[in-house]
Parts: structure tokens; C-alpha cells; sequence
């Protein structure tokens, strides 16, 4: 079965308006914030990365017919049982029915407030020299990924120039499928606009942080050798009439 990210809508109509909140509106619901401190507390354990979370997410079936907090909750419930943390009836039942699972790590009461103020920084040291440097143009990626990617459909198989080099970063493709972290210097994030220039040149651009093992060098398109122009030009003319 194809990989389907239901989250990669950007570029795309018939969603409707957005409707901008106010600022400071965090939760909707009371069982909101619970679903939120339960998916810290379960990804805390090390059985799944942020990643693996972003995958099961984007992946639920019904995603554009779910609020934000039930697309976690979704995604949470994915995660538990596929990790053997949780049963299907231990859920509909909505309490434990079986022995734990044993997990890594538990994140205690105290622990919560520096836990979130450190986040989760996802750049890395480089092992070696960016695979691009700014000036550079450069073609993303055009076959569609069947694993989770941070590169979005409306990108694909898009030409464009490198700005400026980010670092060397968490490669989200090989993190999500649990291959590693992958932060070498071929996948170091570059700002890259839609065409030629920079998006100060060319107001209508796109400009996106896209990793470095998903843009390569696009093909230099060679001229034909000058007996092989001069017998297209015959072509056309005996075409024409001529």
C-alpha cells in the first residue's frame, strides 16, 4: 500500500478559509491538555521519536475531518498499540486490562517543566563539508517518498537556488523510519526558493529549508552536435515546403 500523508495539503484548494484564533487560544476542550500530557509523557518513554509521531498523524485516515487534538490523540493510539504499550480492548475499555509493557525512560512530575524548556533541538554537529553552497542551483526531489518527508508535494521536482546553509540537521525521512538520525553533511538544511534568484528578487518564490539528500544538481541540458542541428533544420524545412 502507497504511503499517503493526508497533512501534505499545502498548494491545494477546497479546504475552505482559515479561521484565525486568538492569540492565547490553547485549548478547546477539557480532554485537550490531557491528550497533550499524555503524548509528552508516552514520547518521554524513547519508544517512538517526533518523527514516527509526525507519521502516525499524518497518516490517519479520517486526518482532514479531525480536530488538532484528536489528530494527536489519533496518532497516540496508532503509536501505543503498534509499540505493544496498549491492546485494542485496553482502549475501547479505557483503562489497563493487561501487565504494562515495560518502557526506556519515565518522565516524572518534576521533570515536565525543563523537559519542555529544553525542547527537542533537532541540529546536530556536521561531519563534514555541506554537500551545497549558497549560489547554487539545485532540483528537489521528484518521485513521491513512501515514508514520512518534509518535503511537501508542491515541491517536488522543483528547480531552485541555495541561499544560505542551516547546519547539519536531524534527516526527518531516515528518523521516522527508525534508520537513524542521518546528520551528515549531505543533509544539511538549505533555504531554497521555488526559481532562479532569491525570494527578495522574486516576490512570488517560495522559500523553505529543504535537507540536502533531497535536492540535487539539476541536468545541464547539452546542445546537439552541429550535423545533428543542421538535419533538424532540414526536417523542418522539407516540412514547411521549402
Amino acid at each position: 500500500m502507497p504511503y499517503v500523508s493526508h497533512a501534505d495539503i499545502g498548494g491545494r484548494s477546497g479546504f475552505g478559509p482559515v479561521v484565525p484564533e486568538p492569540e492565547g487560544a490553547v485549548f478547546h476542550a477539557t480532554w485537550e491538555p490531557r491528550a497533550h500530557a499524555l503524548t509528552i509523557a508516552l514520547g518521554a518513554t524513547g519508544s517512538w521519536n517526533l518523527d514516527m509521531a509526525r507519521s502516525a498523524r499524518e497518516t490517519l485516515p479520517d486526518y482532514l475531518n479531525l480536530s488538532y487534538y484528536e489528530i494527536w490523540l489519533g496518532g497516540l493510539e496508532k503509536l501505543v498499540i503498534a509499540k505493544n504499550l496498549a491492546t485494542p480492548d485496553e482502549l475501547t475499555a479505557g483503562c489497563a486490562l493487561h501487565a504494562p509493557a515495560p518502557v526506556g525512560r519515565v518522565l516524572k512530575a518534576d521533570q515536565v517543566a525543563g523537559v519542555l524548556a529544553k525542547g527537542a533541538p533537532t541540529e546536530r554537529a556536521p561531519a563534514g563539508p555541506a554537500r551545497f553552497r549558497p549560489g547554487q542551483r539545485v532540483r528537489t526531489r521528484a518521485t513521491p517518498a513512501e515514508h514520512h518527508t518534509r518535503l511537501p508535494s508542491y515541491l517536488r521536482g522543483k528547480t531552485g537556488v541555495i541561499e544560505r546553509v542551516l547546519g547539519a540537521h536531524v534527516f526527518a525521512d531516515s528518523h521516522a523510519q527508525r534508520l537513524g538520525e542521518d546528520p551528515n553533511g549531505s543533509t544539511r538544511s538549505c533555504s531554497m526558493p521555488r526559481s532562479s534568484g532569491t525570494a527578495r528578487q522574486h516576490p512570488g518564490t517560495v522559500c523553505r529549508s529543504t535537507p540536502g539528500s533531497l535536492i540535487s544538481r539539476p541536468r545541464e541540458h547539452s546542445k546537439p552536435p552541429a550535423s545533428r542541428r543542421a538535419a533538424r533544420a532540414t526536417l523542418r524545412c522539407r516540412r514547411a515546403g521549402v
